[in-house]
């Protein structure tokens, strides 16, 4: 029995010499290590819309359909002003939207002199 205890015991040691560089601490995690990089933001450009050469000349409106005259051209909803790149999301009575990056711009009719908004 003696001689068991003394091969059990070398016998561990020898394991345990052998794998010495490869001992393994089960509260350390075996996944490789990751590094966070935060990135700083970058400035970003705010894109604004030059509305100065946009006229709105007159709106065709209809609860159905809608149509907008800008600079001379018959807009409808969707449609995209080529010279400014802006959008056209809405026409109504008044005025039109106009999307512009991640801007929203009204541009309204200009009413005449002594008429009143029905």
């Amino acid at each position: 029995m003696r001689q068991k205890i003394i091969y059990l015991f070398l016998f561990t040691f020898c394991c345990l010499v052998f794998l010495e560089g490869e001992a393994v601490n089960p509260f350390v995690s075996r996944l490789p290590e990751r590094k966070v990089v935060i990135k700083k933001e970058e400035e970003v450009e705010i894109k604004r819309l030059n509305t100065e050469g946009i006229i709105l000349k007159g709106i065709l409106w209809s609860p159905k359909s809608a149509c907008a005259i800008i600079n001379g051209k018959v807009y409808k909803k969707g449609d995209v002003l080529e010279k400014w790149e802006a959008k056209i999301i809405n026409i109504d009575k008044y005025g039109i939207e106009l999307k512009y990056g991640r801007n929203v711009y009204r541009i309204e009719m200009k009413r005449m002199e002594g008429k009143e908004k029905r």
